[in-house]
C-alpha cells in the first residue's frame, strides 16, 4: 500500500516539475549584470562554487566581484590572487566582511588560484572543451573546496544560465542538503534523513535525464 502511495505521489511530482522545470540558477538571487560577469571567467566562477559554503548564496556569488575590486581590478585572476596572497585574507576580512571564513577562504581561493594554472586551461574552456559531465565533474573536484555536489551545481548553472551544452547529466545525482532531504520526507514520506543515492533514486523517476535538476526545482520551492 505505502508503494502505492508513494508511486502516486511520485507520478505527481514528475507532473508539476515538467511544468516547472527551472530556467535559472543564478537568476534567482543575483541582477543580470552580476550573472554576466562570470562569462569567458571560469576561474571566479570557481571561487564562486568554493566561496558559496557557510554564508548565503548571493554573498558567495557576489565574492569574485568584490574581492577583485577590493584588489584593484575588474576581474579577478590566478595571478592577481597568487600576486596579493600574503594580505588575502585581511583582503577578504575588511568589513564588510566578504566570508565568514576569511583565512580558509584566502587559503582555498590560492590553492585554486595555483590550480588552475598548472592545469593549463583558458578561461572559458572548462565547460566548452571539456564538454561530458563526467569529465568536467572531475576536473572541478580537483579544486579544493568542490564536492561533488558542488560540482554537479556548478555544470547546471553553466547549462541553465550561460546555455552550455554539457552531456551526460543522466549521470548526475541528487544535490542534497537539508531543504531537499525534508521536501522528500513531507512528500514521500519516512522519518529519517535520505542518502545521496535514494534521493538519486528518487530523482530518476521524475527526470532522468537530468536528476540533480530536480533539486534545484525543490530549492526555489522551498529554499532560494
Amino acid at each position: 500500500m505505502q508503494n502505492l502511495v508513494n508511486n502516486i505521489e511520485l507520478r505527481s511530482l514528475a507532473k508539476d516539475f515538467s511544468k516547472n522545470i527551472p530556467k535559472s540558477i543564478l537568476g534567482v538571487f543575483l541582477s543580470e549584470q552580476s550573472i554576466k560577469y562570470f562569462e569567458g571567467n571560469d576561474f571566479a566562477f570557481i571561487v564562486a562554487l568554493i566561496a558559496d559554503q557557510s554564508i548565503s548564496s548571493k554573498r558567495a556569488w557576489l565574492l569574485p566581484q568584490r574581492l577583485a575590486e577590493r584588489l584593484g581590478e575588474k576581474d579577478l585572476t590566478p595571478s592577481l590572487i597568487i600576486k596579493n596572497r600574503v594580505e588575502l585574507a585581511e583582503t577578504i576580512r575588511k568589513k564588510p566582511s566578504l566570508h565568514r571564513y576569511p583565512n580558509k577562504m584566502a587559503d582555498y581561493i590560492t590553492r585554486a588560484a595555483i590550480n588552475y594554472l598548472e592545469i593549463k586551461i583558458k578561461d572559458g574552456e572548462i565547460f566548452t572543451r571539456n564538454s561530458d559531465f563526467k569529465t568536467v565533474q572531475k576536473l572541478l573536484m580537483g579544486f579544493q573546496g568542490i564536492s561533488t555536489k558542488k560540482a554537479g551545481l556548478g555544470i547546471l548553472i553553466q547549462s541553465l544560465d550561460y546555455g552550455k551544452k554539457i552531456p551526460g547529466q543522466a549521470d548526475s545525482v541528487a544535490l542534497l542538503d537539508s531543504h531537499v532531504s525534508d521536501f522528500l520526507v513531507k512528500t514521500i514520506g519516512g522519518n529519517k534523513r535520505y542518502t545521496v543515492s535514494e534521493a538519486t533514486n528518487i530523482f530518476r523517476v521524475i527526470n532522468s535525464q537530468n536528476p540533480a535538476l530536480v533539486s534545484t526545482w525543490i530549492w526555489k520551492n522551498e529554499k532560494l
